[in-house]
């Protein structure tokens, strides 16, 4: 059912002695990505797993503001820290002392993406925004959830470059 929802097919073949094989067929445009769930202004958020190198809950994050700038300390490592509703423009933290941490590669290192929960890792099956939606700065695809939920997957490097660039174009304010 759910690949006739993709406007998908299925084959399936079976020879004695030799196996079966189950042959799956869906659009090209579709493409199968593990992502991390998170959650931040009431938004669920998909993040790219092979960009993630780990969560870690908000009783083991300690958030120092030095400069202007937000940094989180986790296990004696010291990461630039941007909260995700910033990022993407949502409604900022209501509890912004206890947050959850996501660690992320980018061009320049690790960084932390700070957000109210991380809820489970899976596979999303993701397509291009399209030509209705055109590209979206820091949107690499919208994913379909079992339930029919639409999740963004993000790429956390390119709204953390965008933010950095929109702070120097504004005299340097992050």
């Amino acid at each position: 059912t759910r690949l006739r929802s993709l406007a998908g097919a299925i084959d399936i073949r079976s020879e004695a002695g030799r196996g079966l094989t189950i042959e799956l067929r869906f659009q090209a445009s579709l493409v199968a990505t593990h992502a991390l769930f998170v959650r931040d202004g009431g938004q669920v958020f998909g993040l790219a797993s092979h960009g993630v190198q780990r969560a870690v809950p908000a009783v083991a994050v300690e958030l120092k503001r030095e400069g202007g700038m937000l940094y989180a300390e986790v296990d004696a490592h010291r990461y630039p820290a941007h909260e995700l509703s910033t990022l993407t423009g949502l409604a900022p933290a209501t509890n912004t002392d206890k947050r959850n941490l996501v660690i992320v590669d980018s061009e320049s290192g690790p960084i932390g993406v700070l957000v109210d929960a991380v809820l489970d890792a899976a596979e999303l099956v993701t397509r291009p925004t399209g030509r209705y939606l055109k590209r979206i700065i820091g949107v690499t695809g919208v994913g379909l959830t079992g339930d029919g939920s639409v999740i963004p997957l993000l790429d956390i490097a390119e709204l953390a470059r965008t933010r950095r660039h929109q702070a120097k174009g504004a005299g340097g304010r992050a």
